[in-house]
């Protein structure tokens, strides 16, 4: 029975969790398997520490001693200028490992690795460095360092329990493909700002290796290690627009010229130097610019990055990322390009260039270059700030993608080393300029905070950044760069990817075919928004009035068609409100607009004339019936519902008739006129049309203009009415005229 019980357990799929056991001796860890496969080669710890003096003399010492208690399962290792200790936790499916290194010397330790095992697999873990014998590490700088190694049958995940601060560690020393030390170092980048341990203090570095089945997503094992990053990186507020973002490049040293040196336009026969030529290069580069607008607005696209506004006259400083010398590298762009920006500005489209932490100067003595990338003695947030700047106050722009996002270092064996800008350099540029979207090339995890970094779905690691920073950081963007991608096979990919808050970018600088691709990606990624609030609503006209729409897209704008009088919609928040003029049952169209349409509900108002509010406070109960009917007169004194009300009189008393309408005649500009006096609501609204109509056969009425035929000015009556009074438009004895006051329901 229980064998029949566990074949259906494995007919349905379910996946039993493994087991993770690990055996100690007195020396050292001697077992470490996971489902019964044993993974460990060789329990040893080694260490190789190197301390600097005074002197600037870098030494090292073997160790005095070497124990471990296997009671405490720790191995201590002793110098003469300290120790490193290495502790193991079993908990669980988690082999936790913590490093104290102790230093008791007057000089500074400089480098330290500890090896903390050697582990072998019964296959080749799944992964091109797998595949290749590479080591497979982590630095942790500004990132999160969980390296898995799925060997088919589990899944081992090596991690450093303290994300963000840098630290080499990982699966190192191949020994043929399906062995590795675990190794950590602080020799990062072997540079003289590497991690340090001071004299007579400690350092504690913390690991764990985290078991699961094979196939088990690796991100979903280490939360804490997310939690953590976010905590020491914390986000800022995500770029709010999610369409995608053209490209533009214009300039090419490939097709260069005597007369157009910088390549523009990929014509070899523009004349950018004559004043005949540079009229016609603004001709042609304003006519592009028209160009580009319309694809944009087509691919309902948020703007354009201009990468090579300096042109491409020298290859070696390609792409320039520096629009502050255009007016040296590019005379005759710089000449135009405030009206080609102009262009994009005043289409509602958003502006960004191409930048390098970096700056241009003359060329170095002895290479031949007119110019040179500067990567020394300056300040690169600055630098970065300074140039956005410009680009913002000249232009308009608010897209800066960060070309070769990295400064340089002279590292301990004398040579120039380039390294990724931390991610607190665009925290900051964030903190300067909150306006712009800053578009890292090679980003680390942490940049995800600040920035929207750049991704090519060709790369190998597009699918593992995306869910990890996706994970970290859920509301974050990333800008994708297709490229020569599969579109069928990467179509879901890409929605996936889009809707998670991928920004894609295209080439919108000539008609390019695969836009159609990135437009289908759009419109299955972000349908027309769905309006989810009611499709009816209430209110009485001359009170306050307040309905929300909501829709199923929090990117939503919002719009209405034939709002009644009094009412107003806010396209932002979706909440219409104000006092209503009118009454009546209303048909209002509803519309959300997302990225690539537009969603409609009919909303019907039902909103109570004064008239209505007054029968019901008259008559409960009865509605437009029986003695609360307009045309009822249930006090008996000739005057129906509906103009009791007009009038400000009470429809459950007989009023005298002085309150009615009275025809008299008046003296105006010289003649006397027929006219009618009669008491009208001086609320606004009134709630009813007060119509003063003549006629020479009481057949044929036509409407007296009140503003212009009035007597005097209205008296008020001291109970909500004013007494107005209306001539005719033609003297007495001058035919027969009649006049009358009709009135409707607004």
């Amino acid at each position: 029975m229980w064998l029949l019980a566990c074949l259906a357990l494995l007919s349905m799929g379910t996946r039993v969790s493994a087991q993770l056991d690990t055996a100690f001796s007195p020396d050292g860890l001697t077992s470490l398997q996971y489902g019964g496969t044993e993974l460990l080669a060789d329990g040893s710890v080694g260490a190789s520490v190197i301390l600097k003096n005074a002197a600037g003399m870098r030494y090292e010492f073997g160790p005095v001693q070497s124990v471990f208690d296997p009671v405490l399962k720790r191995r201590t290792i002793t110098y003469p200028w300290g120790s490193v200790a290495v502790n193991y936790v079993t908990a669980a499916t988690r082999l936790n490992t913590q490093v104290t290194v102790t230093n008791n010397s007057a000089d500074a330790i400089v480098e330290c690795a500890v090896t903390l095992m050697t582990v072998h697999f019964p296959s080749v873990p799944a992964g091109a460095a797998w595949a290749a014998g590479y080591e497979v590490v982590g630095l942790n700088t500004d990132d999160i360092t969980a390296l898995a190694a799925d060997y088919g049958t589990g899944l081992m995940l090596l991690c450093n329990d303290q994300p963000g601060a840098p630290l080499k560690f990982g699966f190192e020393s191949p020994n043929g493909l399906q062995q590795r030390n675990v190794r950590m170092t602080t020799a990062v980048t072997d540079c003289p700002d590497d991690p340090q341990i001071a004299p007579h203090t400690a350092a504690q570095y913390f690991f764990s290796m985290r078991f699961a089945a094979s196939g088990t997503d690796a991100e979903s094992l280490v939360p804490d290690l997310h939690a953590a990053l976010r905590a020491l990186t914390p986000p800022t507020p995500a770029w709010a627009d999610g369409r995608a973002i053209g490209t533009v490049f214009l300039a090419s040293a490939y097709h260069a010229s005597a007369t157009n040196p910088r390549g523009w336009l990929n014509e070899p026969t523009l004349d950018t130097i004559t004043p005949s030529g540079l009229a016609d290069f603004r001709v042609a580069m304003l006519a592009r610019a028209d160009e580009i607008v319309a694809r944009l607005g087509q691919m309902n696209a948020q703007g354009m990055i201009f990468w090579n506004v300096e042109g491409e006259q020298y290859p070696y400083i390609t792409y320039a990322g520096d629009p502050r010398v255009i007016a040296s590298l590019a005379p005759e762009m710089h000449g135009i390009a405030d009206e080609f920006f102009a262009k994009f500005i005043s289409a509602g489209l958003r502006t960004g260039v191409c930048l390098r932490p970096s700056r241009i100067v003359p060329g170095f003595p002895g290479n031949g270059h007119v110019w040179d990338h500067d990567n020394f003695g300056f300040d690169v947030l600055a630098n970065l700030s300074d140039k956005i700047t410009y680009a913002k106050t000249r232009w308009g722009c608010t897209l800066f993608y960060i070309d070769s996002n990295v400064d340089w270092i002279v590292n301990n064996y004398g040579v120039f080393t380039p390294r990724l800008l931390r991610s607190s350099i665009y925290a900051a540029l964030h903190a300067l300029h909150p306006d712009v979207l800053i578009i890292p090339e090679i980003p680390r995890t942490g940049d995800w905070a600040s920035a929207a970094p750049y991704r090519e779905i060709n790369s190998g690691d597009f699918t593992s950044t995306r869910a990890r920073s996706h994970a970290v950081y859920p509301q974050s963007r990333t800008i994708i760069e297709p490229k020569e991608t599969d579109w069928i096979a990467n179509h879901a990919l890409l929605v996936d990817a889009v809707r998670e808050g991928g920004i894609l970018l295209f080439r919108c600088w000539y008609s390019d075919p695969p836009n159609v691709f990135i437009k289908s990606i759009y419109e299955e990624a972000h349908p027309p928004p769905m309006i989810t609030s009611a499709g009816s609503a209430s209110g009485d006209t001359g009170a306050p009035f307040s309905y929300t729409m909501t829709s199923d897209s929090a990117l939503a704008q919002f719009s209405a068609i034939s709002l009644p009088a009094g009412l107003a919609l806010d396209p932002a928040t979706g909440i219409i409100s104000g006092t209503p003029l009118i009454g009546g049952n209303i048909t209002v169209t509803l519309r959300a607009r997302g990225f690539w349409g537009i969603g409609e509900k009919t909303l019907t108002l039902a909103l109570r004339s004064l008239f209505d509010q007054w029968r019901t406070q008259n008559f409960p109960g009865l509605g437009n019936t029986g003695n609360a009917a307009s045309t009822a007169d249930p006090d008996g004194d000739s005057i129906g519902n509906l103009l009791e009300f007009a009038l400000g009189l009470n429809p459950l008393s007989a009023d005298p008739i002085s309150l009615a309408p009275q025809l008299q005649s008046v003296t105006d500009a010289g003649s006397t006129w027929p006219a009618i006096t009669f008491r009208r609501r001086t609320a606004f609204p009134a709630g009813v049309n007060y119509i003063i109509e003549e006629s020479t056969d009481l057949t044929d009425w036509q409407t007296v203009d009140q503003p212009t035929r009035q007597i005097g000015v209205p008296v008020n009556q001291g109970d909500g009415t004013e007494a107005v009074t209306i001539r005719g438009t033609h003297p007495i004895g001058m035919d027969q005229w009649f006049l009358r006051l009709r009135v409707s329901e607004q």
